[in-house]
């Protein structure tokens, strides 16, 4: 065949299937059925042959862009405490119950909250699981997390509230009684009761005045962690002295020297320096060759850093109730751990008596000021602060200095704050300022009365 030839045939081709689609079109446009029935005893003409077809419609529903398919339940993304709780439209409440409740507690159809009083009953004595902490126990028993300080406070025992570990015992309520393993330890201050009476101080153990290098074991040296300064659940390496030996689990203290206590007028000057307590190291490996121990750092009141002394362990925490003194004596304040001018509530300072002069912890102390506050103040004054201006006068303003009669030594004797000593050296003692008046200073006197 030619090539002429060829390509008329194909053209011919096309046309004839381009006019077949057209006549398709139009037959549809003229009412033909695009779908037929195949033939059955329904559709079959009596004379043989098939009827005229049915035509059949096929219906698809297809959703609104965004909208759900068919089916799908909106609520599955939500929390149990927000999904409908009831079907066709009804209004829902709201659940007012706490963390981890097993009775939740639905609003009616128009209040905007309940409030619903339950009684607890809570045990005298929890024994610790592994993985308890106090907020979780208060959440079991009081449904309030929150109520974990009080239940700390029955539980002087503990030294930390984040220590708690496994077979430990924790009182639930005050007053309740203790038995079993625990009841030797559970025993605070040597009585029967843990009951904490009113007044008791709870402190942390921030330090003392004393000699640092009797107590020096060691030295931090490195930590694992690519830092500077290291806190709690850091891993450091401490370098001990020969003869001192550790074993895993032992805890020591982390400890700086800070400066020597400031020499105050009329007051006793200490020996030894100002040492702060800026954590624990609890140890978990130590080798006997190299002098090296491993551990990581817990319980940290500041921050540790490399040259910081490692000794053995101090209490962490102070428990001191009130203890009336047996002793009629004058105590000064010296210092605290920070050279502030002046001292406030809820601070620590450095007296100059201690257990030899017959002070302890507990015992009540009372800052004592005689005379006019203020003509006392302006002894670090220059002159022009003495002086009042007099405006009376029309023709011209003048200065006088303000009188000051009298004799401070003549006026009578105020109470400006009270002192609890928390914790006793042979030569001085730590107390905290438990209410302040005024700003309390370096060199003010203290005074403990017999039986308060």
């Amino acid at each position: 065949m030619r090539q002429g030839s060829r390509e008329a045939a194909v053209l011919a081709g096309m046309v004839a299937l381009v006019t077949g689609a057209a006549q398709a079109q139009e037959g549809s446009a003229a009412g033909e059925a695009s779908e037929v029935s195949e033939p059955t005893e329904s559709n079959l003409a009596p004379n043989g042959g098939s009827a005229a077809p049915t035509q059949v419609t096929t219906t698809t529903y297809t959703p609104a862009w965004g909208l759900p398919a068919p089916g799908t339940d909106i609520n599955a993304g939500l929390p149990s405490s927000s999904r409908p709780t009831t079907v066709g439209g009804a209004r829902d409440g709201f659940d007012f119950a706490g963390t981890n409740s097993g009775d939740p507690l639905h609003g009616g159809k128009d209040a905007e909250g309940i409030i619903v009083s339950r009684t607890h009953n809570a045990p005298s004595i929890h024994t610790v699981k592994k993985g308890d902490t106090l907020w979780d126990i208060c959440d079991q028993y009081y449904k309030s997390p929150w109520k974990w300080p009080e239940v700390w406070s029955h539980n002087p025992q503990l030294q930390n509230p984040h220590w708690i570990y496994p077979g430990d015992q924790l009182r639930l309520r005050s007053g309740a009684g203790m038995a079993g393993p625990g009841a030797s330890r559970g025993a605070a201050w040597g009585s029967k009761s843990a009951t904490v009476v009113p007044g008791t101080a709870f402190l942390h153990n921030r330090g003392y005045i004393g000699d640092p290098r009797r107590d020096v074991w060691g030295t931090v040296a490195g930590g694992v962690e690519e830092v500077q300064l290291f806190s709690n659940g850091m891993r450091i390496y401490a370098i001990l002295r020969p003869g001192v030996e550790v074993r895993p689990g032992q805890d020591l203290s982390l400890f700086v020297r800070r400066r020597h206590p400031r020499r105050v007028e009329g007051a006793r000057h200490p020996s030894g320096e100002i040492v702060e307590i800026v954590g624990t190291l609890r140890v978990d490996g130590f080798d006997p060759e190299t002098r090296v121990a491993q551990g990581e750092v817990v319980g940290a009141k500041n921050l540790v850093e490399r040259g910081v002394s490692v000794g053995p362990r101090a209490e962490p925490l102070d428990v001191v109730r009130p203890r009336p003194s047996e002793v009629d004596l004058w105590a000064v304040i010296i210092d605290s751990f920070y050279p502030n001018v002046f001292f406030g509530g809820q601070q620590v300072l450095f007296l100059d008596k201690g257990s030899k002069d017959g002070l302890a912890p507990g015992n009540r102390l009372f800052v004592i000021r005689r005379g006019d506050t203020w003509r006392s103040s302006m002894k670090v004054t220059k002159r022009i602060g003495r002086q009042r201006m007099r405006v009376e006068d029309p023709e011209w303003v003048r200065a006088e200095p303000v009188p000051t009669p009298g004799n401070d030594e003549d006026f009578p004797e105020q109470v400006v704050g009270e002192l609890r000593v928390i914790r006793t050296q042979k030569e001085t003692a730590v107390a905290l300022v438990m209410e302040s008046k005024l700003e309390l200073e370096p060199g003010d006197r203290a005074v403990a009365r017999v039986g308060y």
